[in-house]
């Protein structure tokens, strides 16, 4: 075989120059082209323990491509700042220590019809997990935070129903009833419910005139439908204007109409709907007086008579047969026992105590009466007797219904009660079947007949205590529930700081 003639040196490397270049060039393509089809994630599994929570590009996701809800994702970082999570927990309402222990859990809500929301539920497994140490000024360097699942069996969810059947009304000021628009909305947003405020502020000359249909019209943007009325005599006192009401209530109602509802301002409704089934169990038709005693035995000796924290109900029977009778039962006492008075003087009715509205005539610490696990259709006296963001709290209820204050057990030293806080007891568990006595008096023997059995107060270090001090939805229909262990800072204790992300996905929030 004949071999090719030589060619010149120089000619042999210009043209290979060329050769090597688009080599290289080709070779740096299929590398670049082989990486970039692998989400990052999916490289790092050993390291990232969520991966499963981020593993596909946005649009490749298989809950969106079979159009399924999709879950909740973990929000992006902004260059140079804080995970959003963490600049939430900046918020100076929060009040944290700006160092603090962080635990986090996800909550996916298994729902259940035949489920005791009333049995304590005991899990093997621990609550308080993996932890991370924050520190609020410098939390630029994490990249993520641990939230390990847990599965929690709860009630179905509420359905959304009409409440067209209720009248409630309030007597109290201009500016009270405009700062309580959240706690009402909270209950009565999109019920179809009449809330009629009586407004108590006396005009005057040199004040400002009270503007009604702006006020009614930041509750309808709310969702609840508000009328405003003022007193029908300038003679009238506040203490008058809790009675006289029920003839703003007669007129606004109509022929569905069954409830009359009488209410404080600071009365608060967990939900419309165990409120509504409670009040099917008695006649509208008839003339019925509904409601309950104060829980201490002391103020109950003013009367036999409905509490207006708890909530007032008379049917619209019994507000039509007082009518003809309301100004001349007008009296000094004023009020709960006005009303009262007048109900027995003038018609055959009875008062009817449903236990589950509460007046809560109790001040100081009330953790053992949110501890308990009993269902309260009512609450009051939350923002002066004592303190609790019961709106918070009851966010839960758009998750999974009478989940609110249901109770697990973790382990062998941990309770949740759902919506008010976390306790842990190193020295074991006390009597759950009791209410502890934690609030002023509540050791005197005068709450003994409506809460007890009661169990003593447990001692300060027997129990470690995490309150609920904030819950906001998010926006794929869940829930996070910050609860905070304060800290003693005589002793340089920092806080201490844990999250349950509820999964909304298949809730009816």
């Amino acid at each position: 075989m004949a071999l090719l003639p030589s060619l010149p040196a120089r000619f042999c490397a210009t043209r290979f120059i060329p050769v090597v270049v688009v080599c290289l060039f080709f070779l740096a393509a299929v590398h670049y082209l082989d990486f970039s089809v692998v989400p990052s994630s999916l490289t790092s599994q050993k390291d990232n323990p969520d991966h499963h929570q981020q593993g596909l590009p946005e649009k490749q996701k298989p809950e969106e491509a079979n159009g399924e809800k999709e879950a909740e994702k973990p929000q992006s970082k902004p260059e140079g700042g804080c995970l959003p999570e963490l600049q939430f927990l900046q918020s100076p309402e929060l009040g944290l220590s700006k160092k603090f222990e962080y635990t986090r859990r996800c909550v996916k809500p298994v729902f259940s019809a035949a489920i005791d929301r009333d049995v304590v539920s005991n899990l093997s497994q621990p609550l308080f997990t993996q932890s991370l140490s924050v520190d609020l000024e410098s939390c630029q360097s994490i990249e993520q935070i641990p939230c390990e699942p847990l599965e929690l069996t709860v009630p179905n969810p509420y359905p959304k129903n009409s409440y067209k059947n209720f009248v409630f009304a309030v007597a109290t000021s201009y500016e009270r009833l405009g700062v309580s628009k959240s706690t009402f909305a909270h209950w009565m947003a999109n019920t179809d419910a009449l809330l009629i405020g009586l407004i108590t502020d006396e005009e005057k000359p040199d004040s400002p005139k009270l503007d009604f249909p702006a006020l009614e019209e930041d509750f309808k943007k709310s969702g609840v439908n508000l009328k405003l009325v003022k007193p029908h005599s300038p003679k009238h006192s506040w203490k008058h204007s809790h009675l006289m009401v029920i003839l703003d209530m007669i007129e606004a109602a109509t022929n569905d109409t069954q409830w009359l509802g009488i209410l404080d301002d600071d009365t608060f409704v967990p939900h419309m709907l165990p409120l509504a089934e409670t009040l099917k169990g008695y006649d509208h038709t008839k003339p019925a007086y509904i409601g309950a005693l104060s829980e201490s035995f002391q103020a109950c000796r003013f009367g036999m008579a409905a509490f207006g924290g708890a909530g007032i109900f008379i049917s619209v029977p019994l507000a039509k047969e007082l009518e003809p009778h309301l100004e001349s039962c007008l009296s000094a006492r004023g009020g709960d026992m006005q009303l009262m008075e007048c109900i027995y003087k003038h018609s055959h009715a009875k008062l009817q105590t449903v236990p589950a509205l509460h007046q809560q005539d109790m001040q100081g610490d009330l953790s053992g009466f949110f501890e308990s696990g009993w269902r309260y259709l009512s609450l009051h006296h939350w923002k002066s007797w004592y303190k609790a963001p019961v709106e918070q709290m009851a966010k839960i209820v758009n998750i999974c219904g009478e989940c609110f204050l249901q109770r697990w057990v973790f382990g062998e030293d941990t309770v949740l009660s759902n919506g008010y806080s976390i306790a842990k007891y190193p020295k074991g568990l006390p009597d759950l079947n009791k209410m502890e006595a934690t609030w002023n008096n509540a050791d005197s023997g005068d709450f003994d007949w409506s809460m007890g059995p009661l169990r003593a107060k447990v001692q300060k270090g027997d129990k470690k205590l995490y309150r609920l001090v904030d819950a906001v939805p998010t926006e794929s229909g869940g829930l996070r529930q910050i609860f905070v262990f304060k800290g003693d800072k005589e002793k340089n204790e920092n806080d201490e700081v844990i999250e349950l992300v509820w999964d909304g996905s298949s809730s009816s929030s």
